[in-house]
């Protein structure tokens, strides 16, 4: 998992998600919070701090902010996405890739994820890590393409 750095606004990664809700792609924010480190309501405050330091073209509409952590969101987590007006969400992910929780408040529904369901998807064999997958109409829904890290706040 990566780490930004110094003058990032909390902006990890920016990428683009195109989406069968919505004729343009979603933009996104990502913050990234590894390791030990533990996951508090005041992370959310943090995440919506993103919003003010975006790079240009990453403001207003059409853009959600994620907060990623190997742990998963706590209760108080959820209620400080649930308050805040900024479409945010939380994915929490192994250090192998795999997303274990996703979720989202309702300005993120009314931002372009309204209809997107999260499932779970457990392995045949019974090995293995169970997996979210998200649906749109009951179809699977694609992956997020073009991110981009940040460094010190400019995008490569």
């Amino acid at each position: 998992m990566r780490v930004g750095g110094v003058s990032d606004y909390g902006v990890d990664l920016l990428g683009h998600w195109k989406l069968p809700s919505r004729k343009t792609s979603l933009k996104l924010i990502f913050q990234c919070k590894g390791g030990a480190q533990k996951v508090t309501p005041a992370v959310t405050r943090e995440l919506e701090g993103a919003f003010i330091g975006a790079p240009v073209g990453w403001r207003g509409e059409g853009v959600i902010a994620f907060l990623v952590s190997t742990k998963t969101a706590s209760k108080g987590v959820r209620e400080g996405l649930g308050r805040s007006r900024w479409p945010m969400g939380f994915i929490s992910c192994s250090e192998d890739g795999i997303i274990r929780q996703m979720l989202w408040n309702q300005r993120a529904e009314e931002e372009g994820l309204r209809g997107v369901d999260v499932t779970m998807r457990h392995p045949k064999d019974g090995a293995g890590e169970s997996q979210v997958v998200l649906t749109y109409k009951g179809k699977r829904v694609g992956t997020i393409v073009d991110s981009t890290v940040i460094e010190g706040g400019e995008a490569d």
